[in-house]
């Protein structure tokens, strides 16, 4: 089991090869759970907060009722709604650590 929640029927692991190199991309399907350090409002929408999870993967996730300011340097967890190129977007769930 990963570190981070996620149960292995949710997560699909993809081989990316360039010049006899393979990397291991890790992929988060919907619905997975990720601990989040948040480090602060995102650069375009300060209502974004943005925070690497466990696997130094960037994920943007609105505050809710929690104040951001409040929120950086804490442990979130959030739900991934959404897997993008360069980062996870979802949603805060639970109260932060």
């Amino acid at each position: 089991m990963l570190a981070c929640e996620v149960h292995p029927d949710l997560v699909e692991f993809a081989w990316v090869g360039g010049e006899g190199q393979g990397i291991a991309l890790v992929v988060y399907l919907l619905q997975g759970l990720v601990h989040v350090l948040v480090e602060g409002a995102s650069k375009r929408d300060a209502s974004v907060m943005v925070g690497h999870s466990e696997h130094n993967q960037t994920v943007h996730f609105s505050a809710g009722t929690f104040d951001p300011a409040a929120l950086v340097g804490s442990i979130c967890d959030v739900r991934v709604a959404e897997a993008r190129t360069w980062y996870l977007r979802g949603d805060i769930e639970g109260e932060p650590r």
